[in-house]
């Protein structure tokens, strides 16, 4: 590349940017008079971003350099749009009192519109490089993630401000939409996996930035269970913690040893346990001051029970591990020994006769018989006679 051109490119492209700063800064103060500065800094700052391009592209032919200065340049883009955004609706959006809801719409969307723009021209430079650095879908879940906690950001403190009540708007509904997105691209390629024939030790899939999304994911639900009180997102939260718990942690010991599918994820299911039986002591204390408050038995049934979706979770995931163990002995594509399963189902045994002691529920101890009866039947060499 000819380093001449891209220093009269970038000093020309710094210009433009100048110049175009002020005209933002006209634009922006017909709608708001005492943001006008920070937004038109924002958004030219995030414009400014393109100008690492030709570096991208001059060290196109080292890959690994490549992807971590684009993903580098990527969450430069959006801190800046998580700066305009969050300084505006904390400072800025009580102070606007005509056409607030179109504002908050106006700042938000053209922020996003731009960084959305600015994100797109850089993996289109890099990916019609000379080596094509091409990046898999589950690198953009990240970023998506990020920015359906921005919309949710403005959500809250535009309801803050209007003094409205409704726990779902347009900006709701939307930031929903965009983290589903996210999601998809961060787990589509596993779910892909698993269907191929649940042959967990010929899997192919790593993708840190999968991990990225459920982590940001984890975070962003429970900032939503936290305000919003919202049993649906406390569902998409076990769902992130869950995905994580398997992108990060999980999936490696299942490499080494396919068998050890159900062991690896005892310790995700005592935590959940552990949650069931807290939200349950909690949810009896809280019903017990609403019944001396209030004696009214619709009001205490109306309330959102916490405890129901620790409780799907764990069952789900417990007749999920016995399917797939259980499909580790009969199935001839993983080496499912019978000693490896009849340690697994001991192993879960023992953890529910703890647990349904400890906790005092008793319908853990019939699921501890059950996993010691299949722990007999299903280890032997030939179990039914097969």
């Amino acid at each position: 590349m000819n380093i001449v051109s891209i220093m009269i490119g970038t000093a020309c492209g710094l210009a433009a940017a100048g110049t175009f700063y002020f005209t933002s800064m006209i634009a922006s103060a017909l709608f708001s008079r005492s943001f006008y500065r920070i937004y038109a800094r924002v958004l030219i700052g995030i414009c400014v971003v393109m100008l690492v391009v030709p570096f991208l592209r001059l060290i196109s032919p080292l890959p690994f350099v490549t992807r971590v200065l684009l993903t580098a340049a990527d969450y430069l883009v959006l801190l800046l749009l998580g700066y305009g955004v969050v300084r505006f609706n904390r400072e800025f959006l009580k102070s606007v009192f005509l056409k607030r809801r179109f504002t908050a719409y106006f700042v938000l969307g053209t922020l996003s519109g731009t960084a959305l723009m600015t994100l797109v021209f850089l993996h289109v430079a890099v990916a019609f490089s000379e080596t094509g650095v091409l990046l898999g879908p589950g690198h953009y879940g990240p970023f998506l993630m990020l920015l359906a906690a921005m919309i949710f950001h403005t959500d809250y403190h535009l309801k803050s401000a209007m003094g409205t009540a409704r726990p779902f708007s347009t900006f709701t509904f939307i930031g929903y939409a965009v983290s589903f997105v996210a999601l998809l691209l961060s787990v589509g390629s596993y779910f892909n996996d698993a269907a191929v024939a649940l042959s967990l030790n010929s899997l192919q899939t790593v993708q840190l930035s999968s991990a990225q999304t459920l982590l940001l994911g984890c975070f962003v639900f429970a900032g939503l269970v936290w305000y919003l009180e919202s049993v649906p997102s406390l569902y998409l939260f076990l769902f992130c913690a869950g995905g994580f718990y398997h992108v990060a942690f999980a999936q490696w010991f299942i490499r080494v040893q396919p068998s050890s599918w159900a062991l690896v994820y005892l310790p995700f299911m005592g935590v959940l346990s552990w949650l069931v039986h807290y939200f349950e002591g909690w949810e009896r204390q809280r019903s017990a001051r609403g019944g001396e408050k209030r004696r009214s038995a619709q009001i205490l049934a109306d309330r959102p029970r916490f405890v129901v979706p620790f409780k799907v979770m764990a069952w789900t995931l417990a007749g999920a591990l016995l399917g797939v163990t259980v499909w580790t002995r009969f199935g001839e594509v993983l080496d499912g020994s019978p000693l490896w399963l009849t340690t697994t189902l001991a192993i879960y045994a023992i953890y529910y006769y703890g647990t349904s002691i400890l906790y005092k529920r008793p319908v853990l101890f019939y699921a501890g018989n059950l996993a010691a009866g299949l722990a007999a039947l299903l280890g032997l060499d030939q179990p039914f006679g097969t």
